[in-house]
């Protein structure tokens, strides 16, 4: 808000000046778009600012239905600053919504590498891999996210209750998918002729025939 001129009824005149133009009217998709073009025109050789332009310029364009624009302008923002980890995370949720669950991964992955900070992926990455069948991979991250609740929590404001459920729902997931129950099984199996009825046997006679199996079962528990 510090970036909008004292005089409100000056055109902005900078590409940050439209930056925060843009962020103080989200509710009128339409003028944001409007201040995030101009910001992209004013921000010249400044590929970073471009690219924050063009990521901003890709939001409003999808609450305005424009999901074509909306992948073209944050496909630009990605060439342009491929290190901006906001940049490729926004990606990573473009993609997820479109429903190419690999791509999403591996765009939220890149992010998270550029920016450790942003624990609110975790959830994100574990779920994805989950369905793309990464097992170690959704293990993993899902324990990194129960490990970072609290900053998960923070960054996303989540209410109490929510937090909770959430928090539920990574526990579950992570111990459905990891190895718990371990089985054996085994057998003794004799071939020979059985024996002859005809002659009193004892107990001890009749186990020298026939054979034997033997299962078990166990279960590890791991408190998350």
């Amino acid at each position: 808000l510090q970036l909008i001129p004292r005089n409100a009824s000056a055109p902005p005149t900078t590409a940050r000046h439209q930056m925060a133009a843009a962020y103080c009217t989200t509710a009128d998709s339409e003028r944001a778009t409007r201040h995030f073009a101009a910001a992209q025109s004013l921000a010249g050789n400044d590929d970073a600012l471009t690219a924050q332009a063009l990521a901003g310029k890709a939001d409003t364009l999808a609450r305005q239905g424009d999901l074509a624009g909306a992948h073209a302008a944050l496909a630009a923002a990605v060439r342009l600053a491929p290190g901006d980890a906001q940049v490729r995370a926004a990606r990573g949720y473009q993609f997820k919504a479109a429903g190419n669950r690999e791509q999403a991964l591996r765009e939220f992955e890149a992010a998270w590498r550029m920016d450790g900070s942003r624990t609110e992926l975790l959830p994100e990455m574990a779920l994805l891999a989950q369905r793309l069948n990464l097992r170690e991979d959704s293990i993993g991250y899902g324990r990194a996210a129960i490990d970072e609740f609290d900053s998960i929590r923070r960054r996303l404001d989540l209410p109490d209750d929510e937090a909770q459920r959430r928090l539920f729902g990574w526990r579950r997931a992570v111990q459905t998918q990891e190895d718990r129950f371990n089985w054996s099984a085994n057998a003794n199996i004799r071939l020979d002729h059985g024996p002859d009825t005809n002659t009193p046997l004892s107990p001890v006679d009749y186990a020298q025939y026939g054979g034997s199996l033997n299962l078990g079962a166990s279960y590890r528990y791991t408190p998350l």
